[in-house]
């Protein structure tokens, strides 16, 4: 499920996961059971309803919560590229990271701040301070509930919790070393989710021992929580590898001179002939680059009738898009791989001089790792 949200003149895309309608129906279903049980003669189809409302009220929290990282890392310039809602929470990806732990700090307690909000808007209807009715105060009471554990949990101090966040901005602020500082908050990260899964693991088997249902459930939760946060902790490890691996390597140092280029009008045949090493194969017009041909899309036609086929005809032009320079750093190039880029090329100005490949830089990665 995908859609947007406007904030002033801002909009950003929201993708929610569909394990999200999973949960939801779960805390639907959760939730009329509490209420039916706390008043025996609220009629199901109303209990149903409320617990409909309380998991949906519980989405737009989440939301709101993304919201708040998602405007302040707007006004602070640095782009949106999308909020993202998925089963254990929301994450807001951002074009640009935090220039300063200035930034950083301002962008990870906006959320909190926004729950806290949250937190006192629902406390005040559910503990009757506002005049309503007895379902809406209860509705209230349990979303109030739900947001301080959603607080509580956010702010422990591990990436990519809020609290982890904000305690890298301060060490990076006091230590002026924003990579030991994402180091120290990964490390705290490893053990907060091993700590998560140890009491997990204790709480399943208090439920095996006759604990109950609930608290084999919470059991479970708490053991996908603590993977989940060690899993974040390494890829934001391997992230930091990476960058340190390729240090000050340039898009110029990381060339595949393997790489041979066809002209436009080449045939089907001449492109087969040339024995590409790679899965894509450039097409000039002339000097100048215009697209490439994948050397799965010539072997979908039969070869004989590749005397009728040219580059011109088989290329793809999103190679054009995304160009890179010889001096823009290698750090540059990861997210245009990750995005499914097998290839990308390199132009000084409107001159090719090359193309950086998946399988160079996985070799300079591989020769620093000693693999």
């Amino acid at each position: 499920m995908s859609g947007g949200a406007t904030t002033g003149r801002r909009r950003f895309p929201i993708r929610i996961h569909t394990s999200w309608l999973v949960l939801m129906t779960l805390l639907s279903a959760l939730f009329a059971v509490i209420y039916v049980r706390s008043d025996p003669a609220l009629p199901t189809v109303a209990a149903v309803g409320l617990g409909g409302l309380t998991s949906l009220l519980l989405l737009v929290s989440v939301l709101l919560h993304e919201a708040a990282h998602a405007v302040v890392a707007s006004r602070a310039g640095l782009g949106v590229k999308r909020i993202t809602l998925k089963v254990l929470g929301g994450s807001t990806d951002l074009v640009r990271e935090p220039p300063d732990p200035r930034s950083e700090l301002r962008i990870a307690v906006a959320g909190p701040i926004a729950t806290l909000v949250l937190l006192a808007g629902f406390a005040l209807v559910g503990l009757g301070a506002v005049p309503t009715l007895d379902p809406v105060r209860a509705v209230a009471s349990n979303l109030a509930l739900i947001n301080l554990l959603l607080l509580a949990f956010n702010l422990i101090p591990a990436i990519p919790l809020d609290g982890g966040r904000i305690l890298r901005a301060v060490l990076w602020s006091v230590w002026d070393r924003p990579v030991a500082a994402t180091r120290a908050v990964t490390a705290a990260g490893r053990s907060f989710g091993l700590l998560f899964v140890g009491f997990g693991v204790l709480a399943l088997f208090g439920a095996g021992a006759g604990g109950g249902g609930a608290q084999l459930v919470f059991g479970a939760l708490f053991v996908l929580i603590g993977f989940h946060l060690r899993g974040q902790a390494g890829e934001i490890t391997r992230h930091l590898w990476i960058a340190d691996t390729l240090g000050e390597i340039t898009a110029g140092h990381l060339l595949d001179y393997r790489v041979l280029p066809a002209q436009r009008g080449a045939s089907g045949h001449e492109l087969a002939s040339m024995g590409s090493p790679h899965s894509e194969i450039p097409v000039l017009d002339e000097d100048r680059l215009v697209g490439a041909v994948r050397v799965a899309d010539l072997h979908r036609h039969p070869a004989e009738t590749w005397d009728d086929l040219t580059a011109g005809g088989l290329m793809r032009t999103d190679i054009t898009e995304k160009t890179v320079s010889p001096g823009d750093a290698a750090t540059s190039l990861l997210p245009l791989f990750a995005a499914g880029r097998r290839s990308i090329a390199v132009l000084d100005g409107a001159e090719l001089v090359g193309f950086v490949t998946v399988e160079t830089l996985r070799k300079r990665l591989l020769l620093h790792s000693g693999n």
